[in-house]
């Protein structure tokens, strides 16, 4: 079956078996180990002296009561911000000290919260740091003013609605009539209602930081990201706890994300499903036990049966890896032109329960593989030149897991356009 039509089909019984109504799951953390974020020294000694006057299981235990009472209202990081700034007060008085954000490391530390949910918390913060007390307000009339009714109805919706929505819905509003709106014209126009008192000042500035930081580029916020966790518990249920220190690596040198934290970011929760579902495949076939290619005549007979040896099975799966791969990236259907690379093929399919984390740290562990001694390239070259298998370099046959994930890895690493992978009977 050609990978397209595979991942297709795929995309029908996703949708298929998907049920609109999911309760809103508790965001705890069951996938990642140490953070992208705590590795900083004088963060560290801060964190521990919050832990001396509170232990970690109170600021554990104060985030749990903290999430399962906003549950009730719906997902909305600036909201979840709002009850632990409140909650904290109350639960952890001795540590009034900290600053939000440190708040928020604190809890990251003890595990209970990913890095997906700390970015979104802490994005919502940049917004949220220098706003003054929300304060009894009374909307001036704007009948004579039409086009400020936008930010009336924007000033009424912050009681329940969650900013990362309403303030792309107030851009929407004007985006209707003039597709060349700009924030900068809806600023100017957000003062104006302030100094005529349509909104407060607390909303001004909301509008104000909304657009310094960057609001409409966002690409995920809590629920999106609940919604997607959820569906992928449901459809590929993983073992509780299984948490791995590898997707929590910097996804590259000119962002300060995760791989993991990029993979949510950047696909739907199907789009993570089918990556998932290349490195199955491509295990399925290095662990089969033959592979065999037959020659037909005209009456549909057998003429010629080829055997595949161990060095041709892993040719043949790791040139369906690239064809899927760039099967991904050209379809608009599906990927709409993303071309997701390696690394999210691993994370995806540690995320869909494909690999595991004994797998993970196995990888992790190559030190070859991540920091190369100068005669390791070398090596691989001339392995990937005489067998045409990069794999070959990271561990012979018979083959598992690891060097299933070593191949992917070093297809995401290895950049010398020299280093050709095609079979001289296999080729892409």
């Amino acid at each position: 079956m050609r990978p397209i039509l595979f991942l297709i089909l795929l995309n029908l019984l996703i949708s298929l078996s998907w049920g609109s109504s999911f309760k809103n799951p508790a965001l705890v953390n069951t996938r990642e180990g140490s953070s992208f974020y705590l590795r900083d020294q004088k963060l560290a000694r801060t964190l521990e002296d919050a832990y001396r006057l509170h232990a970690k299981r109170e600021f554990r235990n104060f985030y749990l009561y903290s999430l399962r009472e906003h549950e009730l209202e719906g997902l909305c990081s600036f909201r979840l911000n709002e009850l632990l700034a409140e909650h904290a007060l109350l639960e952890l008085p001795k540590v009034s000290y900290l600053r939000f954000d440190n708040l928020l490391y604190a809890i990251r530390a003890t595990g209970v919260m990913d890095d997906v949910t700390l970015s979104l918390l802490l994005k919502a913060w940049m917004i949220q740091k220098s706003l003054p007390v929300a304060s009894e307000f009374i909307p001036a009339d704007i009948t004579s003013d039409h086009e400020l009714y936008p930010f009336k109805r924007f000033y009424e919706s912050q009681e329940k609605g969650c900013l990362s929505k309403t303030y792309r819905a107030l851009y929407s509003s004007f985006r209707r009539n003039d597709e060349d709106y700009t924030e900068d014209e809806l600023l100017n126009l957000a003062k104006k209602a302030f100094d005529k008192k349509v909104i407060d000042k607390r909303t001004y500035l909301l509008i104000k930081q909304s657009k310094e930081q960057a609001l409409l580029s966002w690409r995920l916020n809590l629920d999106d990201y609940a919604t997607k966790i959820n569906v992928l518990r449901e459809q590929r249920p993983i073992p509780l706890f299984e948490r791995s220190d590898f997707v929590t690596q910097s996804f590259d040198k000119s962002t300060a994300s995760s791989v993991r934290m990029k993979l949510f970011e950047r696909y739907s929760f199907q789009q993570i499903i089918y990556l998932g579902e290349v490195i199955k495949k491509m295990v399925v076939r290095l662990n089969s036990p033959r592979m065999e290619v037959n020659v037909f005549d005209h009456e549909d007979n057998i003429v010629e049966t080829y055997s595949l040896g161990p060095m041709d099975r892993f040719d043949y799966a790791t040139s369906m890896l690239r064809k899927e791969m760039s099967a991904l990236s050209a379809s608009e259907f599906l990927f709409k032109g993303q071309a997701p690379g390696y690394m999210e093929l691993i994370v995806a399919a540690f995320e869909t329960g494909v690999v595991g984390k004994a797998d993970l740290d196995q990888i992790a562990a190559l030190e070859e593989l991540w920091r190369p001694t100068p005669g390791f390239w070398d090596r691989a070259q001339i392995w990937v030149r005489t067998f045409g298998s990069i794999a070959a370099a990271v561990a012979p046959a018979p083959y598992n897991i690891l060097p299933v994930l070593g191949v992917v890895i070093m297809q995401a690493l290895l950049t010398d356009p020299s280093l050709s992978v095609e079979h001289k009977v296999f080729k892409d």
